[in-house]
């Protein structure tokens, strides 16, 4: 949860009105709230008001890292795969990039999407008023490198 000192120090450093700052800490808060401590909160605050166009211009960067993230449903009758990739290992290895696979690998067992359009315009498990690409974008803006979903896939008992 943040404070008031948050969103004045969000407001400092990006610029933006104290109801954009509150609304992008609240966004963070509602996404993965366990992932970040206040200064990281503060600073992917930061980035997600003032941020959004780092990332775009590495839509063609190469994507030669990464990892592959599994899921499976506590009744061991369903289970998902996906692979993301990233720029660099050290993006790989952070908290918000392995948040981010642990919940597109759940995401996909609980949906079964039928392909990357459908996976990415479905709701979020994390927070229903969201889309799985609005997630996945703040995590871009987070890390400020491309990423890229290349592939996953669902298993059930029986199929």
């Amino acid at each position: 949860m943040f404070t008031i000192d948050d969103v004045k120090e969000v407001r400092a450093r990006s610029g933006h009105g104290l109801a954009a700052c509150k609304n992008a800490l609240e966004e963070i808060d509602n996404n993965d709230p366990r992932v970040l401590d206040k200064d990281e909160r503060v600073e992917f605050a930061v980035k997600l008001l003032t941020g959004k166009a780092n990332y775009k211009p590495r839509a063609g960067k190469e994507t030669s890292q990464g990892c592959i993230f599994s899921y499976t449903h506590h009744t061991s009758q369903m289970a998902a795969m996906v692979e993301i990739n990233c720029e660099t290992d050290f993006a790989a290895k952070s908290i918000p990039f392995r948040n981010l696979g642990e919940n597109i690998a759940m995401q996909v067992a609980a949906m079964d999407p039928t392909d990357m359009e459908t996976l990415f315009n479905t709701p979020s498990i994390l927070d229903s008023k969201m889309t799985v690409k609005h997630y996945f974008d703040s995590v871009q803006v987070v890390l400020g490198e491309n990423i890229v979903i290349r592939r996953f896939l669902r298993w059930s008992l029986g199929e």
